[in-house]
């Protein structure tokens, strides 16, 4: 399964590549993997240009934690779990030889979660893109996470271009996730420590057959033909611009900017004159806290109106909105959105 490769780029390929000389700046050197790819492309909520120059660059530390620790531990037991729908179609998975990583240009890789392949010819059909989600009673829709179909999309492009026997359409190509409450990963993830994958297998079918687990499968067409034409060649000029010559992205107002403008210079010192430009800027920003404030009180006082009109009851939904009273008497309003005319409690 892949966990989490960002392969170093070939200095000397990507100076070929590119026809320019690499930055004198860059040290080290990633290459650019379909997570990354979604987060360039300002589709992914986990990242943007920024916490992806820094990645590949090695100038932050690299992402953990419990999230992706879950997704890596899950993924071989998720992977077991579609066979059998694979199987339906006259077709099974397997895993990309020698490497999770499969090289694909000099500055761009892929990590497939697995290769679907036609049992009868051998072909590769399609790429499978496995997720987990904790959230067991919102239907997962491969829709509306646009950065999960642009990693079906770059690896099927990868994939399509180096397998040996490979379909040029991937078709094939699938996003499975498994969704199921955190209390129900965490078994899983105990079983399959304890007792071995197939146990947490059996496990985890029995906990979809009594709803307390749901798998989700969505066959997703990543039209390679137009992610070389439109997407590769984004990806590419970004590449070019921000790692290959180290060019900072347009500011923007996230912490990975701050970060990174903060480590423009090893260090700090000395004052200076204020310009035109730090006088308007500053100016600005006595404004925004000027609006914050209002809209903090206004904001103070909508609440107080709500758990009035709440009543004794601790939560409020319908017509696409929800209200509830949570701890330490904070109100969270979200948007619902209805389907089918409905809506679920």
């Amino acid at each position: 399964m892949s966990a989490y490769v960002y392969p170093l780029a070939d200095r000397d390929a990507i100076e070929e590549h590119f026809g320019v000389k690499i930055a004198p700046t860059v040290d080290v050197m990633r290459s650019l993997g379909a997570s990354n790819s979604s987060m360039v492309l300002g589709l992914n909520p986990y990242g943007n240009q920024f916490s992806v120059k820094a990645d590949l660059l090695a100038r932050s530390e690299r992402k953990e934690g419990d999230q992706l620790d879950r997704g890596s531990e899950l993924e071989p037991l998720i992977y077991q779990l579609v066979l059998p729908t694979l199987a339906l179609s006259g077709h099974t998975a397997v895993l990309p030889f020698d490497s999770p990583s499969i090289q694909v240009m000099p500055h761009m890789h892929c990590s497939p979660d697995g290769i679907i392949v036609e049992k009868s010819s051998g072909v590769a059909r399609g790429v499978l893109e496995i997720k987990s989600n904790m959230d067991l009673f919102r239907p997962y829709v491969a829709d509306e996470r646009p950065d999960h179909n642009l990693q079906v999309r770059q690896c099927a492009w990868g994939v399509s271009k180096t397998w040996p026997n490979a379909d040029k359409h991937m078709l094939e190509s699938m996003l499975v996730c498994l969704a199921a409450s955190e209390d129900s990963f965490t078994l899983l993830r105990n079983a399959i420590k304890k007792d071995g994958l197939q146990a947490a297998v059996s496990l985890a079918r029995e906990m979809i057959d009594i709803d307390m687990a749901r798998l989700h499968v969505a066959t997703i067409d990543p039209d390679i033909e137009g992610f070389e034409r439109d997407i590769v060649p984004k990806l590419s000029d970004w590449y070019k611009k921000h790692i290959v010559l180290d060019q900072m992205p347009p500011i923007d107002g996230s912490n990975e900017c701050r970060d990174a403008l903060m480590l423009s210079f090893d260090e700090r010192h000395g004052v200076m004159e204020v310009s035109d430009t730090i006088i308007s800027l500053a100016e600005r920003k006595l404004e925004i806290r000027e609006v914050i404030k209002k809209l903090k009180e206004e904001d103070a006082n909508v609440s107080n109106h709500l758990i009035r009109a709440l009543g004794p009851h601790e939560r409020a939904f319908g017509e696409g909105v929800s209200v509830t009273i949570g701890k330490k008497n904070r109100i969270y309003v979200k948007r619902r959105e209805v389907r089918d005319g409905s809506e679920e409690k």
